[in-house]
Order: C-alpha cells, then sequence, then structure tokens
C-alpha cells in the first residue's frame, strides 16, 4: 500500500470513526445516569433522590 492509498483510506474511515467515538461518548454518559438511577434506588431516600434526578 503506497502513502496514497494510505492517505485515501483513512480519509475515508476518518468521519465513521468519529461519529463511533461520538456515539461511545454518550453511551458512557447514559451508563453513568443509569448507574446513578440504580444507587439512588438502593437507598433508603430514593423519592427525594429519584425527583431530583427527573427534575420532577
Amino acid at each position: 500500500m503506497t502513502f496514497v492509498e494510505f492517505e485515501a483510506y483513512v480519509s475515508d474511515i476518518e468521519e465513521p470513526v468519529m461519529e463511533f467515538m461520538l456515539m461511545a461518548d454518550d453511551l458512557a454518559k447514559f451508563s453513568g445516569l443509569l448507574d446513578s438511577v440504580s444507587r439512588a434506588l438502593a437507598t433508603d431516600d430514593a423519592s427525594p433522590t429519584l425527583l431530583a434526578l427527573t427534575g420532577s
């Protein structure tokens, strides 16, 4: 593979890789939210905590 071919290959995959990385970041944030809700449900004061998380 020449440098020009390699550069074209990297150019072709750059956008999908960036989209995947952003999606993975969003998934990590959602996972953190689920962990917070799970911990809140495990506590005695789950109702106020869940109300705060949901903005109710």
